[in-house]
């Protein structure tokens, strides 16, 4: 069907239902109020992408479909204000981040007037530190850089996955479409797979990767505290700032983006894995860092040591020659496997061998056992042989006896022959 939808359909007080999905209309659905309303209730093809530039408008629809003949309800869609909302509690988070340092800073002034307490400034210079976020306690412009790049990077990678979370029927998103209508069935048919395993395995994944880097950044906002408002106070609060908002912001965009395009499982881990790897990016830059220029690296945790205090190298110098003890355990694992694999193979080889040794043998068996066989034969024929070249000559003797006796017997009846013609010549 096209054209538009009359807006009298709207006084229709009786209807029901109302199932237009799978047509060419155009224009706008005219708001409906149906008895027993439900997701299945009003249905029209205000989905996208759609078959025409304009798609269809239906503020009163329940489900929106597509041209791919996807659906899905109405209130999984995001609105402005609802997008606005979300900002505004991200920033709250980070807002009261923000204040955490200064309330540190008077509990630790009240506390003061009891008691004189000192306390060590390195214990939370130990965290993070296999991080280029680490470069943020660094005087070095080209350290900031480096984290800064790697921060925005991350952010806006973040930033593209959640603003592609968000459902708008009438822009053309990432949103997976979960639910098919078919025109013979009055219900709508869920077709996403993704069950409870899939968020226990997102859970699992989130407490393991981000627990950490969520307390840790906390704990140097807290600690940031005790160099007051000095240089060395907004570096670490920088650092612990960062580390917590890039953190929660991973958490934020892995599970509204699952909750976005996963219709399975498997695709929920496996955003899962890809946007927690986008939050790795920092420590995979250091590894990069400390593998291009070692030197430079050490110049840089060096200078961060010598601001903070002496431990604090100590644990930065153990942190680098873990990192080289990690390469060379990797290459020294590389090794072992291809030894394993020359050993596997080699194995391999030597059982084709063995095999083929092995089926050589018997057919050398079998080859000796037709030798005798044929020998066994050969004899045989011999002896037959011999016994007939025996009788052969046997009866070339009685041949010749034959013969004498044929030519005696002719002679003798030439004999008679000769003695009857002179009898009858007489």
């Amino acid at each position: 069907l096209t054209g538009e939808i009359p807006s009298e359909i709207s006084n229709l007080s009786k209807l029901e239902l109302l199932h237009v999905h799978a047509n060419r209309f155009t224009g706008t659905v005219p708001q409906l109020k149906l008895k027993g309303e439900n997701y299945s209730s009003i249905i029209a093809d205000c989905g996208n992408p759609s078959d025409f530039d304009s798609t269809l408008s239906c503020p009163g629809c329940t489900m929106c479909c597509n041209a791919k003949h996807e659906c899905d309800v109405t209130e999984s869609q995001i609105d402005s204000g609802e997008k606005k909302y979300t900002y505004i509690g991200f920033g709250s988070v980070l807002f009261a981040l923000l204040l955490v340092p200064f309330l540190r800073t008077i509990f630790t002034f009240i506390c003061s007037l009891d008691q004189n307490s000192t306390s060590t400034s390195n214990t939370y210079l130990e965290i993070g530190e296999d991080s280029v976020y680490i470069f943020f306690m660094s005087s070095s412009s080209i350290a900031w850089v480096s984290a800064l790049a790697v921060l925005a990077t991350q952010a806006v990678c973040f930033v593209f996955f959640i603003d592609a979370a968000w459902l708008e029927f009438d822009e053309e998103e990432e949103w997976e479409y979960s639910f098919s209508c078919p025109r013979d069935n009055t219900e709508c048919q869920n077709n996403s797979e993704v069950d409870y395993v899939g968020w226990i395995f997102l859970a699992l994944f989130g407490f393991i990767h981000l627990t950490c880097d969520l307390l840790n950044g906390l704990r140097l906002v807290w600690g940031a505290s005790k160099y007051g408002f000095s240089m060395k106070g907004i570096r670490m609060f920088i650092r612990g700032f960062f580390l917590f908002s890039i953190t929660f912001l991973t958490l934020y965009a892995t599970v509204v983006y699952n909750k976005a395009t996963s219709r399975s499982n498997v695709d929920m881990i496996l955003n899962t894995v890809i946007l927690l790897f986008v939050n790795d990016l920092d420590e995979k830059l250091l590894k990069s860092l400390h593998a291009i220029s070692p030197e430079w690296l050490e110049k840089i945790t060096s200078e961060i040591a010598t601001s903070f205090g002496g431990s604090a190298r100590t644990n930065i110098q153990c942190t680098s020659m873990f990192h080289q003890l990690s390469t060379k355990n990797q290459e020294l694992d590389m090794k072992v496997q291809t030894l394993e694999c020359m050993r596997v193979c080699q194995a391999s080889r030597i059982d084709d061998m063995e095999r083929n040794q092995a089926e050589i043998i018997a057919d050398n068996t079998n080859l000796q056992k037709k030798i005798v066989e044929f020998e066994t034969e050969t004899a045989t024929e011999k002896e037959k042989l011999t016994n007939v070249e025996a009788q052969n000559q046997q009866l070339n003797k009685k041949i010749e006896s034959l013969e004498s006796e044929l030519k005696n017997l002719k002679a003798d009846l030439q004999t008679l022959l000769n003695s009857q013609l002179s009898m009858k010549v007489d």
